[in-house]
C-alpha cells in the first residue's frame, strides 16, 4: 500500500534494518530506492542499487512517476502498488 501522502517524508526501501520498507532479499541493495509524494504525484527514485529498480518492466534511471496499479520491482522482488 502506498503511504498516506500527508506522511511527509520519503519511504526508504532496502535491506537496511532502518528502511521504512525492509526487503530481505539478496537482489535488493541495503539502500535501494525511495518513494516520495511530491507535487501531487508519487515519485520512485533508484538510489544507485546494484540490481536496479523497475516500473512496469522498465528500468528506472534516476526517478519515475508511479501510480496505483503499477508494478514496481526492486532487484527480483515485484510488487503491485495499491492505495487504501
Amino acid at each position: 500500500l502506498l503511504p498516506h501522502p500527508a506522511h511527509g517524508h520519503p519511504l526508504r526501501i532496502g535491506r537496511d534494518p532502518a528502511s521504512g520498507l525492509r526487503l530481505n532479499h539478496e537482489t535488493v541493495s541495503r539502500v535501494h530506492a525511495e518513494l516520495r509524494h511530491q507535487g501531487g504525484m508519487w515519485v520512485l527514485r533508484d538510489l544507485g542499487s546494484t540490481n536496479g529498480t523497475t516500473v512496469n518492466g522498465r528500468r528506472v534511471v534516476g526517478a519515475a512517476v508511479v501510480r496505483e496499479g503499477d508494478q514496481v520491482g526492486f532487484g527480483r522482488m515485484l510488487f503491485r502498488l495499491a492505495a487504501d
